[in-house]
């Protein structure tokens, strides 16, 4: 969990570098917020599937798991 934690915090702070560098050369900070929530969203999209698919795995490891021991 902590290694996941990590890489989100360095996923959001990569995400502020990139806004700041598109804003500075594009010089349309509206255009540029548009962009920067799409990819935000885009982001914390792929963390939620990564979460949902860890935490499927993890439940089917548990009744497997659980499955052998009732046999």
């Amino acid at each position: 969990m902590h290694g996941f934690l990590n890489l989100l915090v360095r996923t959001i702070l990569k995400s502020a570098t990139l806004y700041d560098n598109i804003e500075r050369y594009t010089k349309h900070p509206i255009e540029t917020t548009y962009f920067f929530l799409h990819l935000s969203f885009f982001i914390l999209n792929i963390f939620k599937s990564l979460l949902i698919k860890r935490k499927v795995l993890y439940f089917l490891w548990l009744f497997v798991a659980n499955d052998k021991y009732y046999h």
